[in-house]
C-alpha cells in the first residue's frame, strides 16, 4: 500500500499480478482539468484504488475516488462546495476487440500492447464523469441576488384554464354575415 502520490506511469499488467492497493490523499492541483474547474486550490482528492486479475482472469481497476473542491454557482456565480463521489470498476483491455468481448456491465480501460498507463489521468477522467453538469447552491441558499422566480404550481394552473381564441372565429363570424 502507497501513502504518496500516484506513480505517473505503470504498467498495468505487473501491478494486476501484485495485486496492488494504493490510497492517496491528492492536492486537487495534481488533476489539472479538475483544479481548472475549482476555485482555489483548497480542494483535495481521497483515492483508494485496487489493481488485481479476477476468477475469469481479467484484469481490473477497482476502487473509489473523494473528491471536496469549490466551483462557480452557475446561478450566482459565487464558490459553491461540492462533493463528488466516483466508484471505479474497469477491466483493462489491450484493443477494440477485446473490449466488445467484456460482459455488458463492465467498462473497459483500452490501453494498447506496451502502453505505459497514467493513472491520475485515468482517475481524472472517471471524477469527472460524475460532477455535476451544472453546479448550484441548494435553493434558497445562493448568496447572489436572482432575478428570477421558481414558477408555483397556481401559477402553472393558471396557465392551463386560460382559454386562447380561436383563430378561425373570423371565419365564422363572415359565415354567419352571409346567411
Amino acid at each position: 500500500m502507497f501513502d504518496e502520490p500516484l506513480p505517473k506511469q505503470v504498467d498495468l499488467r505487473k501491478l494486476a499480478g501484485r495485486e496492488a492497493h494504493f490510497s492517496a490523499k491528492l492536492d486537487i492541483s495534481v488533476m489539472q482539468r479538475i483544479a481548472e474547474a475549482a476555485v482555489g486550490e483548497n480542494g483535495f482528492i481521497d483515492v483508494d484504488l485496487h489493481i488485481g486479475v479476477d476468477e475469469y482472469r481479467d484484469r481490473y481497476l477497482k476502487g473509489s475516488v473523494h473528491c471536496e473542491a469549490e466551483v462557480i454557482c452557475q446561478r450566482c456565480l459565487q464558490p459553491v462546495s461540492v462533493v463528488v463521489d466516483a466508484r471505479i470498476h474497469l477491466h483493462v483491455v489491450w484493443d477494440e476487440k477485446q473490449a466488445q468481448q467484456l460482459r455488458g456491465d463492465i467498462d473497459p480501460l483500452i490501453i494498447g500492447e506496451d502502453d505505459l498507463v497514467d493513472l491520475n489521468e485515468v482517475l481524472e477522467d472517471e471524477l469527472l464523469l460524475s460532477f455535476p453538469l451544472v453546479s448550484h447552491h441548494e435553493d434558497g441558499e445562493c448568496p447572489g441576488k436572482h432575478d428570477y422566480e421558481l414558477p408555483s404550481e397556481e401559477a402553472s394552473v393558471e396557465v392551463v384554464a386560460e382559454e386562447k381564441e380561436n383563430p378561425f372565429s373570423v371565419l365564422a363570424k363572415l359565415k354567419v354575415n352571409k346567411e
